[in-house]
């Protein structure tokens, strides 16, 4: 697997709504990136895994301050 480019906000672009204009190569390195961080075990190759999306939502909540509802 290639090691992602870091993920940097300040580098972005963003429309006059201030909405990050990203691309899908963009997209692929920040969702790899979280889950290098978050969960690396999906990321093994030939075994079918799940992504524990709530966890990681947690994680970034304790973390970040994040918030969320489901």
């Amino acid at each position: 697997m290639a090691v992602p480019r870091r993920f940097d906000p300040r580098r972005l672009k963003y429309d006059a709504n201030w909405i990050p204009i990203l691309s899908a190569t963009q997209l692929e390195d920040i969702a790899i990136e979280v889950l290098e961080h978050y969960c690396p075990e999906v990321l093994k190759r030939n075994q079918p895994r799940k992504t524990p999306v709530l966890e990681i939502l947690k994680g970034l909540m304790e973390r970040t301050g994040l918030k969320f509802a489901y």
